[in-house]
């Protein structure tokens, strides 16, 4: 997207303290970066105009707030960035982001998490045991911030060290089925199966929804469970496997492999109902493909997902007040999922996106 726009050079870096060639990126023009690079060009020099960080993470802290004061700086955030609970930051956006079943389990699972303590220690050597001063630095150094969801800039600018302005930014690309001329495509799909989550991540609450849809009836709907990326490890991964098989036998339908992009969109096209049992802004990809195919969409009521599709005009459904067995068992009905179609073209189609990421750059330069 960003080397479409014309009048606009682009590189793309990926800084390391080594230089390493860039691996799985799709990406021709990624540069390997190393710390002295960056620092010759970006700090004690401008040879840019704007420098995007995707993920506060992306670079030291120290690197951000030393970045030459001649250059723009964007953040677009992806989530763990702005929630997850870590020290030395702490989340900017304060959820609770519940674990709703074995809170035990998960107490201990992270006292004896060797990973949790390896990553503490790393940040306090890097950021030399000042870890809250350097990172406050860092993020009143961002001149321009862009979240998944507009939202997440009006809840972090509560933030006194945060002191950006607001970029538009959208994940889309130009093969997105979001367009005007697909609106009336394929509303009769047949759809028959209850995907849980998009990920095996902790806080999408695998087992306590298996627990809500094993007390309602819910036909002979398989229960498609993404879990080829996994946040939360390979035990939490197995453990949500073991309880789905139990809850449901052979109609449990786990999904432990990546796919191609068209291939997991193919087979999205079966769900009817989605639920993501998660307060943070989280799945949002998976979420606008079951809109789009029609799925009812289930949310916490406090979540921030809920709250976005609401505000823009999507109907979308709550866990606790709308996933009862006469929900489960009827569908969308056509105007819906056209006026839903709607709102995700007016947001989420690439020209729309496209065309407001220009007017931010070009508002910059």
């Amino acid at each position: 997207m960003f080397n479409s726009i014309p009048g606009i050079e682009n590189e793309c870096w990926v800084v390391k303290k080594k230089a390493v060639p860039p691996i799985n990126l799709n990406i021709e023009s990624a540069l390997g970066v190393d710390y002295i690079t960056f620092i010759d060009r970006c700090v004690n020099s401008n040879d840019y105009d704007i420098i995007v960080i995707h993920n506060l993470f992306s670079l030291p802290y120290n690197l951000i707030s030393s970045i030459n004061p001649a250059i723009k700086v964007v953040w677009l955030s992806w989530g763990m960035d702005i929630y997850d609970y870590r020290f030395p930051e702490y989340p900017l956006i304060k959820l609770k982001n519940t674990i709703k079943d074995e809170k035990i389990k998960f107490f201990f699972s992270n006292i004896f998490n060797y990973r949790y303590y390896k990553q503490l220690l790393s940040k306090l050597v890097r950021n030399k045991l000042r870890p809250r001063n350097i990172f406050n630095k860092a993020l009143s150094r961002i001149d321009f911030y862009s979240g998944v969801f507009p939202l997440e800039w009006e809840l972090i600018s509560h933030n006194k060290c945060f002191m950006a302005k607001q970029f538009h930014f959208n994940y889309s690309n130009p093969s997105s089925q979001f367009t005007q001329e697909n609106i009336y495509t394929n509303l009769d799909w047949k759809r028959t199966s209850i995907q849980v989550g998009h990920s095996g991540y902790r806080f999408l609450n695998h087992r306590h929804v298996f627990k809500l849809l094993s007390k309602l009836d819910i036909d002979n709907s398989k229960i498609l469970v993404p879990l080829s990326y996994s946040p939360s490890g390979e035990k939490y991964t197995k453990s949500t496997i073991q309880d789905g098989y139990r809850f449901f036998g052979d109609r449990f339908e786990p999904l432990t492999d990546f796919m191609p992009y068209n291939d997991y969109n193919n087979l999205m096209k079966s769900v009817k109902v989605a639920i993501f049992d998660i307060e943070r802004q989280c799945a949002v990809g998976n979420c606008l493909i079951a809109i789009w195919n029609g799925a009812k969409v289930f949310f916490p009521k406090n979540s921030l997902n809920f709250r976005y599709f609401s505000e823009i005009g999507v109907k979308v459904f709550t866990i606790e007040d709308g996933l009862t067995s006469a929900e489960l068992q009827t569908e969308l009905d056509s105007k819906t999922i056209m006026e839903n179609r709607q709102q995700l073209i007016k947001y989420w189609n690439y020209d729309n996106v496209r065309t407001q990421l220009i007017k931010s750059l070009y508002t910059i330069i």
